[in-house]
């Protein structure tokens, strides 16, 4: 007996029978139905054909308001370790984020259904994101997240004319065939017409300091917003810093000359930006506003007058596809 007791032990440590770590967590897919006109809903036959085909336990959840993926995310958190994924843009995962704030072994991921999916921008291979077996299958790897005035923000906080532009392109979002990318452009031009800059003054916890009228001010953890314009190149979502990039006041003209080159991401490489471009890499900013101003947090709109924003180093635990990876800033520039 002993005999056939230390065959099986040698068999196990040579052969270890692996076990599915996927049944190890329950998958909880929030599905916000608004999202991308109605494009996370179109998920749901593809999410449950092929979890109820894996065997895998999930549940599928449609929110009902603004707001209710973050309760509903709270409250089911608290059952233990799970996965969750957020189907739609950049508004449900930063509501999936904040729901999951005091729960670090819990997991999130991203299937996008937006009309922006800017974050989904800082990996490769983004069509993986859109993939539920690669997502599944996805490991996850700590990122960092942004603590803007106590709320969670996972890709970027900006306000001036960039969050004009966010707001403006909500507006424009609501006219048929006007989506995407192709609202935020339109948003551009309409605000390019009306009165810009704003009195700010910032503080980081390097010592560096600035005052005076901005165009716009990002504070970014990832590279891209607005439909794939690129403020922050330079970012990196787990190196524990945040990217601080605020541009001074320019005249109308010099501000389309810069537009082009503030989408690619290249417009530090302009000789003005040295001037024009108050910048600092940083884990703690203040910014305080003359006036109220509207603040875009990962596209939601909110006012302020006072801003903290600190680096939350390594604060989520987000899934990456199964075939992506992280993008680094040489593939940005290329």
């Amino acid at each position: 007996m002993k005999k056939v007791l230390c065959v099986a032990s040698l068999l196990e440590m040579w052969y270890p029978v692996r076990q599915d770590r996927r049944c190890n967590m329950h998958h909880y897919f929030i599905i916000n139905p608004a999202a991308g006109q109605g494009k996370a809903a179109k998920l749901v036959p593809a999410i449950r054909e092929y979890m109820e085909g894996e065997g895998l336990p999930f549940t599928i959840y449609q929110t009902k308001g603004v707001g209710d993926a973050m309760a509903y995310v709270r409250y089911m958190a608290k059952k233990g370790p799970a996965r969750f994924y957020a189907c739609g843009g950049d508004g449900t995962l930063n509501e999936v984020v904040n729901g999951l704030k005091k729960f670090p072994e819990c997991q999130v991921a991203l299937i996008p259904a937006g009309t922006g999916n800017d974050f989904l921008r800082n990996f490769t291979n983004m069509e993986n994101f859109q993939d539920i077996a690669a997502q599944v299958a996805g490991e996850a790897v700590a990122i960092d997240v942004l603590q803007v005035n106590g709320r969670r923000v996972v890709n970027m906080t900006n306000t001036g004319f960039d969050s004009a532009v966010v707001a403006q392109a909500a507006k424009l979002k609501k006219i048929p065939f006007v989506a995407g990318p192709l609202a935020y452009v339109l948003a551009v031009a309409v605000l390019f017409c009306r009165p810009m800059g704003k009195d700010l003054s910032f503080r980081t916890d390097n010592g560096k300091e600035a005052k005076g009228k901005f165009l716009l001010t990002a504070l970014a953890n990832g590279k891209f917003y607005g439909g794939g314009f690129c403020p922050a190149p330079m970012a990196k979502i787990n190196d524990g810093k945040l990217e601080l990039v605020a541009v001074r006041k320019v005249s109308r003209w010099r501000f389309l000359h810069l537009v082009g080159a503030f989408r690619k991401g290249t417009y530090l490489q302009e000789p003005a930006a040295e001037t024009l471009v108050f910048q600092d890499c940083c884990t703690r900013v203040h910014i305080h506003a003359k006036e109220t101003q509207k603040l875009s947090m990962d596209g939601e709109i909110v006012p302020f007058t006072h801003l903290e924003v600190v680096v939350e180093k390594g604060g989520l635990s987000f899934v990456v596809p199964k075939g992506s990876a992280l993008l680094e800033e040489r593939d940005v520039m290329e």
